[in-house]
């Protein structure tokens, strides 16, 4: 048996590539195929960094069916997502979040086989695509689709996590949807310094 601080130093060692192969595995779930935690993994725990080729809006309209494969991470900025990436399903109640763009990050402590899941939503701004939510959560919304049609409410929850990008937060506030005030209020800071 590992102990936790011989875990952590094997962790530390593995090369980025194999940061998903040590706390995650494909399996069988309700939508078809998804990621599950190999192992217990604590809040917090960088689990998966999303890779794939860089492609534009036109690009990923270009994929067809596959364009809900498309992780936008900037206004006109897309990965056009890998395996096992492209199999991390949604839920309107996640237990992980995208930061800094391509970091899967536990948001809670997963059990070993949970299904790894984030919402798809935090990283969507381009007012195209939605999708038929299955996620069964007791707060499912219905439809997946953009940060801008979540209730304020939500909104703010998602961002006081850190996991929604700087370039969705910047698109609500010069939008008017959100004010800079209700994010400093909702993440504990204040930008005027004081």
């Amino acid at each position: 048996m590992i102990g936790d601080a011989t875990r952590e130093n094997l962790r530390r060692a593995l090369p980025v590539h194999d940061l998903a192969s040590f706390w995650i595995q494909v399996g069988p779930s309700n939508t078809g195929q998804g990621v599950f935690a190999r192992r217990p993994i604590s809040a917090g725990q960088r689990i998966l960094d999303f890779r794939g080729e860089a492609i534009d809006f036109p690009g990923t309209l270009a994929m067809g069916d596959s364009e809900c494969n498309a992780l936008q991470i900037g206004s006109n900025l897309y990965l056009d997502l890998e395996p096992p990436g492209c199999l991390v399903n949604h839920s309107c109640e996640p237990n992980a979040g995208v930061r800094d763009g391509t970091h899967l990050v536990v948001l809670r402590d997963v059990a070993a086989g949970e299904e790894i899941t984030f919402d798809y939503s935090t990283t969507m701004d381009e007012n195209h695509w939605t999708l038929q939510c299955l996620c069964g959560s007791a707060t499912c919304r219905g439809t997946i689709r953009d940060f801008r049609w979540l209730p304020e409410s939500r909104k703010l929850a998602l961002i006081r996590q850190g996991i929604v990008p700087a370039f969705i937060v910047a698109v609500e506030i010069d939008s008017g949807r959100l004010s800079a005030e209700q994010i400093d209020t909702a993440c504990g800071t204040d930008r005027r310094g004081g």
